[in-house]
């Protein structure tokens, strides 16, 4: 029981991926013949042997976008990313390979360590975090670390070479091994093990706020207002996300306050 439970953190189903789930949901009306062809070759009529349960709902879903409706298809979807995964073939096996959980443990395992490393990940763990503070889709051109509150609002940006690692050794004498280093921003600490920098990198990258949620958000959410609570806010002038309509992504945008 306990290798299945151990297994059971692999499982591609439970990892969402945006290009993966939109050409689950949206594959056959991608108008590309060969991404429709692809979608009913995994997603058939062989898959809606219950009366056509499935293209009943995804079509309510496209129409409608009820709730209930959503709550149908999200409930199903790891099944669906499972047919995916084991179904796709290799011609798209690098979107395929992006189910597999943890795929950025040896960038994790340089990062312990490497100084090299450390700093070319820094814009990575800055855009993901950008992007989960503020729960919106920051330009990652940006780099500066944007705190950012529920009604994104800016109370501080940080430079890039604010951030600091700090790394914690591993003990040969109780054969304990390097597995986590810490993340120090303005006095403030992010302990780093690998599911934090794994939401990180996956956000930065496109991912959406899933996988790894429930094992990082607390500790994610308690750095945040940390460093809230430590920032000076200018009286005269208020910073803000906003969205930028030519690029689609929200930038910083300055308010002078009378």
């Amino acid at each position: 029981m306990g290798a299945i439970r151990h297994f059971r953190l692999f499982d591609p189903g439970n990892t969402s991926v945006s290009i993966v789930d939109d050409f689950i949901l949206n594959g056959d009306m991608s108008g590309d013949e060969q991404v429709e062809q692809l979608h009913s070759q995994i997603f058939n009529n062989d898959l809606d042997m219950l009366f056509g349960f499935f293209k009943k709902h995804i079509n309510l879903y496209r129409t409608h976008h009820r709730e209930d409706e959503q709550k149908v298809l999200f409930k199903y979807m790891p099944r669906f990313r499972r047919k995916y995964f084991f179904e796709i073939g290799s011609q798209v096996n690098d979107t395929r390979e992006l189910l597999i959980p943890y795929r950025y443990f040896y960038r994790f395992l340089k990062a312990l360590n490497d100084k090299q490393a450390q700093y070319n990940i820094r814009k990575d763990l800055i855009s993901g975090l950008n992007r989960i503070f503020s729960k919106k889709l920051v330009s990652k051109s940006e780099t500066q670390l944007l705190v950012v509150n529920e009604h994104l609002m800016i109370h501080q940006a940080i430079s890039h070479s604010s951030l600091k690692f700090k790394e914690i050794k591993g003990r040969d004498d109780i054969d304990y091994l390097q597995s986590k280093f810490i993340l120090q921003v303005n006095g403030c600490n992010l302990e780093v093990q690998l599911p934090v920098f794994e939401y990180l990198l996956r956000i930065a990258n496109g991912g959406l706020f899933v996988t790894l949620k429930q094992d990082v958000e607390i500790l994610i959410n308690t750095f945040k207002n940390e460093l809230i609570k430590n920032s000076d806010v200018d009286e005269y002038q208020l910073t803000v996300l906003a969205l930028d309509n030519d690029t689609g992504v929200y930038v910083p945008h300055i308010i002078d306050l009378p």
